[in-house]
């Protein structure tokens, strides 16, 4: 379970920073992949749902270029909750204000070939 407590950003440039710990109080010593959100993809929905993941998005106001989320088990862990105010205090939100663009999530989450797995003949010897 990754920790329930958020962590505020300190910088206002440290959303980043703030959800890389959040996710490290979990997962010590992950390998984390990063690919370009596609909704379409059912594996990037689904970990959507999965605590330990952390999203970039373009937030929709003008004010803000992008932010970072940590996805926690009762929502979304936002190292700057109350935006603008310059006192930043993290928290928890439900809802996402805008549309991932990036994602990343551990590597051992995607599944790896198996080794053992019964080759297919078609694909092994294909004709001249």
């Amino acid at each position: 379970m990754a920790s329930s407590r958020p962590i505020t950003q300190q910088h206002p440039c440290g959303c980043a920073v703030s959800c890389a710990a959040f996710v490290a109080a979990r997962r010590t010593g992950s390998d984390y992949a990063y690919e370009k959100f596609n909704g379409k993809k059912s594996r990037h929905r689904n970990f959507l749902r999965r605590p330990g993941i952390i999203i970039y998005l373009r937030e929709n106001s003008g004010d803000r270029i992008g932010h970072y989320y940590a996805r926690a088990a009762l929502g979304w862990m936002d190292s700057w909750a109350n935006y603008p105010m310059l006192a930043a205090k993290g928290g928890i939100i439900k809802k996402l204000p805008a549309a991932p663009l990036w994602i990343m999530f551990p590597r051992d989450w995607i599944m790896e070939p198996r080794a053992n797995a019964i080759p297919n003949p078609k694909t092994q010897n294909p004709k001249p």
